[in-house]
């Protein structure tokens, strides 16, 4: 999320909430306003009336990562899910759903983000699954992965899903960029990333594909 945000111009039209905030909604309801997220005040995050994409990482409790983008020009949310055909968690996904739609227009209304619109009260926002989204490979463990490579490709304009792409590959690959963004901010300057990086890939490889 900080590291998107670190790319991020001034004149794009995107936001990306924590992944607390769905809890924060989920406990506190609607009464504590989080109005920091909303009007800028919070480093890096920018206004909500300023941007047309929200992007909000969703959970399934001790299961499951998926991805929410609230599109606030036309009431849509998109929902991109690297495991759609994990039948044991559909009606958690969907309550998870709902209740995200739900309070985040509750929270735009509390902020009086719809004041100047003249949207009158209706049905949140109509939830949409786009047919184009890559599934992980396996049903454990890189659901978190894909919410961070589907968010850097929207974000960036690039191709949801890739030609000929290995989930399980791609999977590996963010998570060796994720370690060396990670380690790359808190190790001594003279500390030799590329050689470390290298030794990381060996070594998943050797563990994901013994001889």
């Amino acid at each position: 999320m900080i590291d998107l945000y670190n790319s991020r111009q001034k004149t794009d039209r995107w936001c990306i909430l924590p992944p607390h905030f769905q809890w924060s909604l989920f406990y506190s309801g609607t009464n504590n306003v989080f109005k920091y997220y909303f009007d800028g005040s919070l480093e890096p995050l920018p206004r909500i009336d300023q941007v047309d994409e929200v992007y909000v990482p969703l959970n399934v409790p001790n299961k499951h990562w998926f991805l929410g983008v609230f599109h606030l020009h036309d009431k849509t949310l998109t929902i991109y899910d690297s495991l759609l055909d994990w039948s044991s968690i559909d009606k958690e996904r969907t309550q998870v759903i709902c209740h995200i739609n739900f309070a985040f227009d509750s929270w735009l209304r509390m902020n009086d983000y719809y004041d100047d619109k003249g949207w009158s009260l209706s049905f949140p926002f109509k939830v949409v699954y786009p047919d184009n989204v890559p599934q992980q490979f396996g049903s454990l463990g890189d659901c978190g992965v894909w919410v961070c490579i589907f968010m850097e490709r929207l974000i960036n304009n690039q191709p949801l899903l890739r030609q000929h792409e290995q989930p399980k590959e791609t999977a590996m690959q963010m998570r060796h960029n994720l370690a060396i963004k990670l380690y790359d901010s808190i190790l001594e300057d003279n500390f030799n990333m590329a050689s470390t990086s290298q030794m990381i890939v060996d070594e998943a490889n050797k563990n994901l594909f013994p001889d």
